[in-house]
């Protein structure tokens, strides 16, 4: 028996550094984005998928058996007090 899901839903509560806009594509912020695939645990036979980015309140819902996950960010550096910076 299925226990996945009827919908998923991935809601946008804050955005860091929401001032900052992405000259080529627009996008605002440091977010990382959600990425929604077609695959599940019910099986698929294609690979796709969709990146949706964090804005303000935004509101993402899904086929709840879809596999989803949030793309992992480039980490910035931090240089500790005893390290020259």
């Amino acid at each position: 028996k299925d226990l996945c899901p009827i919908i998923s839903c991935v809601l946008t509560v804050n955005v860091p550094n929401e001032t900052k806009t992405c000259d080529r594509c627009g996008r605002v912020g440091d977010g990382t984005p959600t990425l929604v695939c077609n695959q599940s645990l019910l099986g698929s036979t294609r690979n796709e998928g969709w990146l949706c980015y964090p804005r303000l309140n935004r509101l993402v819902a899904f086929d709840g058996s879809l596999l989803h996950a949030v793309v992992p960010g480039i980490p910035s550096e931090v240089l500790g007090e005893d390290e020259d910076g």
